[in-house]
């Protein structure tokens, strides 16, 4: 804690938001003396780490900045959750979209399948109206002696 007297915090904020910190400082007022905000910040160790902070601004009768209180508080744990949450979220979406595109391509084969199979239905009755003798083993026989002869001709 000694060491941490007469130096700047500021070499320990990552870059984007040291600006962002010294507007929030100036913004303080007798009026409005209360600030909180996020910022990532560089451990001792090197390692990149998210702080919550509260500044508390000081001020004499003149309304003139003397003193700032700061209270920070790690949040790391707390912005990785949220990382992972929006990122099991989009993830979750995805699935979602996947699924209902499947389903939809499930709808459309089936429409399909059903339409197909009326069309064979009515002409299947049409041709029983002109041979209504015929059964259906009969119906089969004609279609296997077809695919052969059709197979020979190909030969």
């Amino acid at each position: 804690p000694d060491t941490c007297i007469g130096t700047s915090f500021y070499s320990q904020i990552v870059g984007e938001y040291q600006e962002r910190i010294r507007e929030k400082v100036r913004s303080l007022s007798p009026d409005n003396p209360v600030s909180t905000d996020i910022n990532q910040s560089i451990t001792g160790s090197g390692e990149l780490s998210w702080q919550e902070w509260t500044d508390r601004g000081i001020f004499d009768s003149q309304g003139n900045l003397v003193e700032l209180q700061s209270t920070g508080r790690d949040i790391t744990e707390r912005k990785r959750a949220e990382e992972q949450l929006l990122f099991s979220r989009e993830q979750l979406r995805a699935l979602s979209e996947r699924l209902r595109r499947a389903k939809e391509e499930e709808g459309v084969r089936i429409a399909r399948e059903l339409h197909d199979a009326e069309r064979t239905r009515v002409a299947v009755e049409q041709f029983s109206r002109r041979f209504p003798g015929m059964t259906i083993e009969d119906s089969y026989a004609i279609q296997r002696a077809w695919i052969s002869w059709i197979g020979t001709g190909l030969r």
